[in-house]
């Protein structure tokens, strides 16, 4: 048959009832809703039959999706990277998205995913045709504030999670496969500091969120409060602080001597004359020395 057509030449492997489609993580979760980030999760088809899936998203201003269309064939799997693009500071608290993954038989071995999802509105209108599933988007700042409420969100549910044998294949007379139904379970918060060490979260955007603090935490004390007493005029002192070094190199430029100014005069030296010294005495005479001696001699004997 040709590329695109439905073929019943080369039907595919028996389908068994362990058939699932598995989504790692079930929840995405951003670290602030504020900028642009993107996360990848990884689709494993665990089962026996070709799955085609299309990726929808609630927003697709703010949400981006590669691919959109894809098919997986028996125990294969791929990644798909969501990249959020940011949402206003009046709409971070309040808006509340997720990722649709819509899942059907592939009706044919071709790769053009798009006209495969164009045959299957043939079909669409038939019960469980069809089976979605969806990713759960949180951002931290709602956690956070979950948690200091006491509440949880819970995840999206769906009656719609097995296939019909509506379509070409599975071929009649064997039971349609099951593709998983939606979780309905919430993802464990890991206790009250779970928001940092989120194992869907990277190391960068651990490094830049901020401690949580639980309201447990902030338990009133039971010793009394010490009483203030009142000082004295005298004793209401504060003793100042040391000066810093700054403020030390500013003092000791205050305290300084001012500096000699050394003029410079245009006019010549002044020469300072020789201090006069005096004569030195007159020589005594021998017989005038003689004389005086004999007198005073004789004063004393007298």
């Amino acid at each position: 048959s040709r590329s695109g057509s439905i073929s019943r030449s080369k039907p595919l492997k028996a389908p068994s009832s362990s058939t699932h489609i598995s989504f790692t993580p079930e929840t995405l979760l951003f670290a602030a809703s504020n900028y642009r980030q993107s996360k990848d999760v990884e689709v494993h088809n665990n089962g026996q039959s070709t799955i085609m899936f299309k990726m929808k998203s609630t927003s697709s201003e703010y949400y981006r999706i590669r691919p959109v269309f894809f098919v997986l064939r028996p125990k294969e799997k791929r990644s798909i990277q969501i990249t959020f693009k940011g949402l206003p500071s009046d709409r971070a608290m309040i808006q509340k998205d997720r990722i649709t993954a819509v899942m059907a038989f592939a009706m044919s071995t071709s790769n053009d995913v798009k006209m495969l999802w164009e045959k299957h509105r043939q079909i669409a209108h038939q019960p469980h045709s069809s089976s979605r599933q969806y990713i759960k988007i949180d951002f931290e700042d709602e956690r956070r504030t979950a948690l200091a409420r006491g509440t949880t969100n819970s995840a999206p549910k769906t009656d719609i999670s097995r296939l019909s044998n509506g379509c070409p294949y599975p071929p009649d007379g064997l039971p349609p496969p099951s593709l998983p139904r939606p979780s309905t379970k919430v993802a464990n918060s890991g206790g009250r500091d779970a928001s940092i060490t989120h194992p869907n979260s990277t190391k960068k955007e651990q490094a830049i969120r901020p401690p949580s603090i639980h309201p447990s935490d902030l338990r009133p004390s039971s010793l009394p409060l010490p009483s203030l007493e009142r000082l004295e005029p005298s004793l209401r002192t504060s003793n100042p602080l040391p000066p810093s070094q700054p403020q030390r190199r500013l003092r000791r430029i205050r305290e300084a001597p001012p500096p000699l100014v050394q003029s410079k005069s245009k006019t010549l030296p002044v020469k300072i004359p020789p201090s006069h010294t005096l004569p030195p005495p007159p020589p005594i005479n021998d017989s005038m020395d003689r004389t005086m001696s004999s007198v005073l001699l004789l004063s004393l004997q007298s």
